[in-house]
């Protein structure tokens, strides 16, 4: 759908007029909404030259109104230099005549137009540019020509040119049918709709009705049959239908419900106002359904399509033929042919390093064949190995150690000499902790001299508490014990027995 904004001459918060020059003239048959505005230049006794400006986004201007004689006019686009406007000299005397246009326009760019008549009746019915991205389409109304192909027309309607003594139509071209039951449908994104078109005062009845979305109709009779026939008078620019409508999808229908004698119902154009939805490039549901006026095809365009899809069969078979062809042969394989696959290498296993008297030099088992040569690798020198930790040896109380029983804190408590045990009997039966502690062999006692030498050499023992410590947790149960001191048969301290070894 080719849409182009449509503004009227009586919108003054589009067209800003500048000067005393300026006439508002309403209720004007054969102009759009029945408005015109004019500006006369003769008027001479004021500061202020008349103009009128307005902005836009858009690709070019056309300025529409009644063309006289001697119209001449300058403009500016955004604000460069003044330049004279070429008027339309052939529309002179006409309604409805393109008087002006500019083409050609950058379409992203915010557009400032000021237009100075300076001689003449510089007269305008409406204004339309072209729409761009950034034109905002809601609120505005958007016009689209009766040959446009989003209008669907049945057959027996006709396209001619709109050419006449009093004016042109919009674009120059009409639709119009004179059979009873023709129809026209128009499918649209907007929150109104209005029919525009060319009334011929012929003899003849003529009546048509206009609905929306399946709706109640509206008729339209402008013709009863009692009017004065006259073939050469033409009104341009008639509302023949106007509805306004909750935004959205709609469907406008026509239907040519009465034409008698020498009537025809006349199509110039369609406005509907867009929304926000609106596309810039609407399509039509449908195709538009063939007009009287179209021919058939000939015999050369039948031949032609014939062959057409012969040769598209054809194509189609081979193509299917080389991919079967392609998938029943067997695939090769990447892999090159006579190729044997080694062995897999086998598992290393982790053989420990030997090490010599020179702590810096390790020696690898696997090659200790003298004729093999072990491969080249970094060796490091590795920490001596750490011996296990030794377990204390027991070593029997000293010559006048006592047997008398330790006195523990916890009199549940019991700890025998004799046989080095400890018993906690304040755990129950099931969970009773016994330690068992057997003394080790005694090592061999030195000969009587060596040992009167030795108690000569070494200095008296000094007197040191005894302390057993005993630290045991099994089956949630931790005993400690502190033994006081004892002492031997001279009255001299005993010295504490070494800790003992659980678990060697």
């Amino acid at each position: 759908m080719d849409i182009a904004v449509i503004l009227d001459d009586a919108r003054p918060r589009d067209i800003v007029y500048s000067g005393t020059q300026w006439v508002s003239q309403a209720n004007s048959n054969s102009f759009y909404n029945s408005t015109l505005t004019v500006c006369h230049t003769e008027i001479q006794n004021t500061t202020t030259p008349p103009s009128f400006t307005f902005y836009f986004y858009g690709s070019d201007i056309n300025i529409y109104g009644p063309l006289t004689n001697g119209v001449a006019l300058n403009y500016t686009i955004d604000s460069t230099s003044v330049r004279p406007g070429i008027i339309n000299a052939n529309g002179a005397g006409k309604s409805n005549i393109n008087i002006w246009n500019l083409q050609g326009l950058d379409n992203t760019v915010y557009h400032t137009l000021e237009v100075l008549p300076s001689a003449g009746l510089f007269s305008i019915d409406y204004i339309t540019y072209t729409p761009a991205k950034y034109t905002g389409l809601a609120g505005r109304n958007l016009i689209v020509d009766d040959a446009d192909h989003s209008i669907q027309y049945s057959a027996n309607w006709t396209k001619t040119t709109g050419d006449f003594a009093v004016g042109s139509s919009y674009k120059g071209t009409i639709s119009g049918s004179s059979t009873k039951g023709s129809t026209m449908k128009f499918d649209f994104v907007g929150a109104s709709i209005s029919v525009y078109g060319l009334l011929n005062q012929q003899d003849g009845k003529l009546s048509a009705s206009f609905s929306v979305d399946g709706g109640n109709a509206v008729t339209y009779a402008p013709f009863d049959g009692t009017q004065t026939a006259n073939a050469s008078s033409w009104s341009l620019s008639q509302q023949f239908f106007h509805q306004d409508l909750v935004p959205g999808n709609h469907s406008l229908l026509l239907n040519l419900n009465e034409v008698t004698g020498s009537q025809t119902l006349w199509i110039d154009s369609l406005v509907f106002e867009g929304t926000s939805n609106t596309p810039l490039n609407q399509t039509s549901a449908s195709n538009s359904t063939t007009n009287s006026s179209s021919s058939p095809l000939s015999g050369g365009a039948i031949g032609g399509i014939i062959v057409g899809v012969v040769a598209l069969a054809l194509i189609l078979f081979r193509g299917r033929s080389k991919v079967q062809s392609m998938m029943s042969k067997p695939r090769r394989s990447n892999s090159p042919a006579n190729v044997q696959t080694p062995p897999a290498a086998p598992t290393a296993q982790t053989i420990p390093l030997f090490y010599q008297t020179s702590p810096s030099t390790a020696m690898h088992p696997g090659y200790a064949n003298p004729g093999m040569t072990p491969p080249s690798m970094p060796y490091f020198q590795a920490p001596a190995p750490v011996p296990p930790p030794q377990a204390q040896e027991y070593r029997p109380p000293p010559v006048g150690y006592s047997n008398t029983p330790l006195q523990l804190p916890r009199p549940s408590q019991e700890y025998s000499s004799s046989q080095h045990s400890f018993t906690d009997t304040s755990v129950p039966v099931h969970s009773h902790v016994s330690h068992q502690y057997m003394p080790q062999p005694m090592p061999p006692q030195p000969s009587s001299h060596a040992a009167q030498t030795a108690s000569q050499a070494e200095p008296p023992l000094k007197s040191q508490p005894i302390t057993l410590t005993h630290n045991s947790t099994h089956a949630g149960v931790s005993s400690s014990s502190q033994p006081n001191n004892t002492e031997g048969r001279d009255g001299d301290p005993v010295d504490e027995p070494p800790p003992y070894t659980e678990g060697v």
